[in-house]
């Protein structure tokens, strides 16, 4: 246990300069001293010194002083620690070393094991402040309980894991959705029957096998016939170009008779023209003649051809001279006979061709015409075979491309299976993970549920043992509650405080309780509190300070809550520093630490019973 044996202050509050003071061991001693000498600044002076006063140094100054410090010794029976605090800071010295500012702040908390803003409810009671943990709200409670037991961290631990049960969660949950969006786009991903496609795949090749071996072979059967027929038509082409030759040769003969012949056409054609001239002009003579007939007529007859008047005879002699002169019809008969003679045998002349020329013509026509050629059918086969082998070779092709794409989203698929084993193997890892922290979450949950069920249960029992030395309230106890039922019939947690009488529940604020049984309740607590904390946690601070907690009682009441204290402060053997305006407590008291201010300032001492 930690106890604070000596306190020196400079200039602290109503302290002018030094003021030193070797403090008891343990016991029950009342600070006394006229008002305003520094009753309250001397209570204050350890927690401002461990840092959980309320006053910060700029306010801890004695009036018209610039700098202060406060200094303490503190004691366990094995090392010592020396604490001071001021305007020049905060230092702490153990075991030969010195810290100071936050490191010694944290130093100090590591060595006492208890946290500053905890010892406020263990060592001290305020003025005007009826019970330091009846005083606070539900959660409050429970949040003090947690820290002084030490509990804190199982508290830290059970965040932390329902913060990683929340992380595995979202994981969880984002797993399982990727999990099932794998098996969905595994689901469009039917499994490939390569057995049928590998089927499928060889009789195609087989049929384009087939088909280019037929083509092949037609192939094979046409050359055959175009070079049959190369052979064929260069025999023929041979005949041809000997006859074309000879042709060539009867055509020029051939040619040089006919211009002879046409030459004598030729000359007959002329002596016919020749000879219709002749008679063309024999007509006209005849015609001549035959006026002249009818002249010679008209004169004979004494009548004149043109007006019709008789004529003399001597005209008709010449007109009969010119008649003699003149051909008659039979000159034209005589040359029309001629003409017609003649164009009997224009008519009937014909250059006829040679017969050989002839002959040899029908022969080249007949080579011409029996030229070889392949057969049609053949070729038609050729081309069925060729059709057939494109066709085959389409299917192969069209099945290449499917076996490629089959192979693509087997390839596809098997990914997905492996991402998707894969998934559900870190599914259920994550599932696991998350069930063993719930466990986890579980276990803490139960363990400190029931630790802090017993400790309520403890908590209850120190309370009651305290009030059961206590007259007026020795039939009263103190029962904690982790939760209650309200009136609406929902729960509520936390630590609740619920006095009874002879079994029956009560109120803090019923009229069963008088002020002098509450304040008796109140302090019974913070004693049973502190007694549990040091004997569960082995943080045993060895000072209680009380400020003005049992003025305003009556005499019963004042004498029940000094019993109590000098109880705890005798069975835990802590120094309880009071400081109450009722003297007549003194004579029950261990003794009394005077504070007097005089004209060299403050003076502290102890005076013992």
């Amino acid at each position: 246990m930690w106890r604070c044996t000596r306190i020196s202050m400079r200039n602290y509050r109503a302290y002018r300069g030094l003021v030193e003071l070797e403090l008891p061991p343990s016991g029950v001693y009342r600070v006394a001293g006229a008002s305003g000498v520094g009753k309250s600044a001397l209570l204050s002076a350890v927690p401002y010194l461990l840092g959980y006063g309320k006053s910060p140094t700029s306010r801890s100054v004695t009036w018209g002083e610039k700098t202060v410090e406060v200094e303490g010794i503190f004691s366990n029976g094995e090392s010592s620690l020396t604490v001071s605090r001021g305007s020049s800071g905060f230092k702490l010295q153990h075991g030969g070393q010195t810290w100071s500012a936050k490191a010694a702040e944290d130093k100090l908390r590591e060595i006492l094991a208890v946290p500053t803003d905890l010892m406020e409810s263990l060592t001290r009671r305020r003025q005007g402040v009826a019970g330091t943990f009846v005083s606070m709200e539900n959660a409050e409670r429970a949040d003090l309980l947690v820290q002084l037991l030490g509990v804190e961290e199982y508290d830290d631990r059970i965040t932390k894991t329902t913060a990683q049960i929340q992380e595995v969660e979202r994981w969880v949950t984002a797993r399982s959705d990727e999990v099932r969006g794998l098996e969905r786009r595994l689901a469009g991903l039917p499994q490939v029957n390569f057995e049928e496609l590998d089927a499928r795949w060889n009789v195609a090749k087989d049929a384009e096998a087939a088909a280019k071996s037929l083509v092949e072979s037609r192939r094979r059967v046409v050359v055959a016939a175009e070079e049959e027929a190369a052979t064929r038509n260069a025999e023929v082409d041979a005949m041809l170009g000997r006859a074309a030759e000879v042709r060539r040769d009867l055509v020029a003969a051939d040619r040089a008779r006919q211009q002879q012949t046409s030459a004598i056409w030729s000359e007959i054609r002329k002596e016919l023209e020749a000879k219709q001239a002749e008679r063309y002009r024999l007509a006209s003579a005849v015609a001549q003649r035959q006026v002249l007939v009818e002249e010679l007529r008209a004169l004979l007859q004494g009548v004149c051809v043109t007006c019709g008047a008789p004529r003399g005879s001597d005209r008709a002699g010449e007109i009969q001279r010119q008649i003699d002169a003149l051909p008659g019809h039979e000159h034209v008969a005589a040359v029309d006979q001629e003409i017609a003679i003649g164009a009997q045998v224009l008519n009937g002349f014909r250059v006829e061709a040679d017969p050989v020329l002839a002959a040899l013509d029908q022969q080249v026509f007949r080579l011409t015409t029996s030229r070889a050629q392949v057969p049609e059918e053949l070729r038609d086969r050729l081309r069925r075979a060729e059709r057939e082998l494109d066709t085959a070779t389409t299917t192969v092709q069209r099945l290449k491309v499917e076996y490629d794409y089959e192979v693509r989203r087997s390839t596809e698929r098997s990914g997905v299976e492996a991402e998707l084993a894969g998934a559900r193997t870190s599914l259920r890892e994550a599932e696991v993970q998350l069930a063993e922290l719930e466990d986890l979450r579980h276990l803490l949950r139960t363990w400190i549920s029931a630790y802090f069920e017993e400790v309520l249960v403890d908590l209850s029992e120190r309370t009651s043992q305290v009030l059961t030395t206590v007259p007026n309230v020795e039939e009263w106890r103190v029962d904690f509650k982790s939760e209650i039922q309200t009136k609406r019939g929902t729960s509520r947690r936390g630590v609740f405080v619920v006095p009874q009488h002879r079994g029956e529940d009560r109120s803090l604020d019923g009229e069963d309780l008088s002020g002098g049984m509450k304040s008796a309740i109140y302090l019974a607590v913070d004693l049973a509190l502190a007694s549990l904390v040091a004997e569960r946690t082995g943080a045993a601070l060895g000072w209680l300070l009380i400020d003005e907690a049992f003025d305003g009682l009556d005499q019963p009441s004042r004498e029940r809550c000094l019993e109590m204290v000098q109880s705890f402060a005798q069975e835990r053997g802590v120094l309880v520093l009071l400081v109450t305006h009722s003297c007549e407590v003194q004579e029950a008291l261990s003794g009394v630490i005077a504070v007097e201010v005089g004209p060299e300032g403050s003076r502290v001492q102890v005076i013992e019973n």
